[in-house]
């Protein structure tokens, strides 16, 4: 029934709140393209949320889904120009100097690294060779003799208790 419920809470989302979205979201990326990507990947995320929906929350849900899908493309395209720097290839960096969404990574990774900070030992190791390591489960518990349930269950949770501390500042 929760299923049921979430999935109706989303389509109605999805027609309400697409042309604001999708709007929000060109105006930060600039690409018609990336803008259905990204919307694609919005509501992927929505549909695989395990947590009962609120239908007069799921607009401040779907904002946060979007401002983390922004940053995560910025950060690729940060890591990809970095990789391109390194092999002395110099491509035009200017659609990457905004300000605003530097300013925005940096509080939202500062907020993440408290969250990190405060979990349990093994659960912030672990957390941090998937997030910052970018480790798989079956690398992290081969070298920690753990075992691969044992680590997506610390992985999850710590996610989840992240998420939890990160929701508190956003």
């Amino acid at each position: 029934m929760n299923y049921l419920s979430n999935s109706i809470i989303i389509e109605k989302a999805y027609i309400k709140y697409y042309s604001e979205i999708s709007n929000y979201l060109f105006m930060k990326v600039g690409n018609i393209d990336d803008v259905e990507d990204l919307m694609q990947d919005i509501f992927l995320k929505l549909l695989e949320y395990n947590n009962a929906l609120v239908e007069d929350k799921i607009r401040n849900i779907i904002y946060v889904i979007a401002r983390n899908a922004i940053i995560d493309k910025y950060r690729t395209q940060r890591n990809f120009v970095e990789i391109e720097s390194e092999s002395n290839y110099c491509p035009n960096l200017s659609m990457y100097d905004n300000t605003e969404v530097t300013v925005i990574v940096n509080n939202l990774l500062e907020i993440e690294l408290q969250a990190v900070n405060k979990l349990p030992k093994m659960r912030r190791k672990i957390y941090k060779l998937v997030r910052f390591e970018g480790k798989t489960v079956d690398e992290i518990s081969s070298s920690l003799s753990l075992s691969y349930r044992t680590v997506e269950n610390h992985l999850r949770i710590g996610r989840f208790d992240v998420r939890n501390y990160v929701r508190q500042y956003i």
